[in-house]
């Protein structure tokens, strides 16, 4: 038997999408969907429509899954704008609406699927760009503080996180990250940056980065150890850069340790015109490192450390400070 919604809209030349008959827009066929949209404030249904599609919202909602409070204060007002409920102190003005309240549309939250996949955009952008885990939309507080800024939307799950909205912003930003490359390629001017590191497990990562007005990531190598040797650097190098084109490479960034040294001299035998430059921040790292052993600083700093390590590993005396 076919939902009393369906007789204020029409359905489309897609199945999928319904035209709703008060507002004339296009909107989802998923029926509850339909009644949020006739029952918000967005739609220019009457009234007495808007309290039936209520009604009905209410009666199909789960008691396990929403706020008891919430939907009780959402009956009273449902009582209240069709006329038949008195205030606390019976004031109601002229039309028989409490004054002072809000009425029924302000308890009907609804996103369009445009503002849903918006939204889920930025939350994903955000969570990938700072490397952040796919389990943070299982946090309570967070679900807590953004139930309590827009009731309609929910976080996407983490099967939604490590699939669909990966795939659509690696395809976003290869969309921008391409014109991009092509541009530095065409004008000859790529400035090569690279920089290594050890994680936990002693696992080698190598990074590329192109320098431009906004750097530009490449690529990330990773492999075991015992093949971090400036033999194999090299050749991971020159692998990338023979596929940009070498004469498009005008200069080279890297830090200063003797195994990136050793790197350069190998990569300017082979390719002479780039310029070799030292990274500017491992350069300070160095200088600081340095500074830090002068006997004028390494007392201070020894005792600063030994304070850092005390506090940070006993639990007892940090909460009775």
């Amino acid at each position: 038997m076919s939902d009393p919604v369906r007789a204020y809209t029409t359905v489309c030349s897609d199945p999928k999408r319904t035209l709703c008959n008060f507002c004339k827009k296009q909107l989802s066929s998923y029926v509850t969907y339909l009644k949020r949209h006739i029952a918000s404030s967005v739609c220019t249904a009457p009234n007495d429509v808007k309290r039936k599609m209520a009604d009905r919202l209410l009666a199909g909602q789960h008691k396990a899954s929403v706020d008891t409070n919430r939907m009780q204060r959402l009956k009273r007002k449902l009582n209240e704008a069709a006329g038949d409920g008195e205030l606390a102190g019976g004031k109601q003005s002229a039309t028989g609406a409490a004054i002072g309240q809000p009425t029924v549309d302000s308890y009907v939250k609804v996103m369009s699927e445009q503002e849903r996949d918006m939204d889920d955009e930025l939350y994903s952008r955000r969570v990938y760009r700072e490397a952040l885990p796919s389990r943070l939309a299982e946090s309570a507080n967070l679900q807590t503080f953004l139930t309590k800024l827009n009731p309609a939307y929910k976080l996407p799950s983490k099967h939604l996180m490590a699939n669909r909205l990966l795939k659509n912003a690696f395809v976003a930003q290869t969309a921008v990250v391409d014109p991009l490359l092509r541009q530095i390629k065409e004008q000859g001017n790529l400035f090569i940056g690279g920089d290594q590191c050890l994680d936990a497990n002693l696992t080698s990562i190598n990074n590329i980065v192109f320098f431009t007005l906004f750097p530009v990531y490449m690529e990330t190598a990773v492999w075991a150890e015992k093949r971090h040797t400036s033999v194999n650097t090299t050749a991971f190098y020159v692998k990338r850069i023979e596929n940009l084109g070498p004469r498009n490479v005008f200069a080279f960034a890297f830090d200063t340790e003797n195994k990136m040294q050793a790197v350069w001299a190998s990569l300017q035998l082979k390719y002479p015109w780039p310029v070799v430059l030292p990274c500017a921040s491992h350069c300070y790292n160095v200088l600081v490192a340095d500074l830090s052993k002068h006997t004028l600083l390494s007392k201070g700093l020894t005792f600063c450390n030994n304070m850092t390590q005390f506090w940070r590993h006993h639990s007892t005396p940090k909460q009775s400070l």
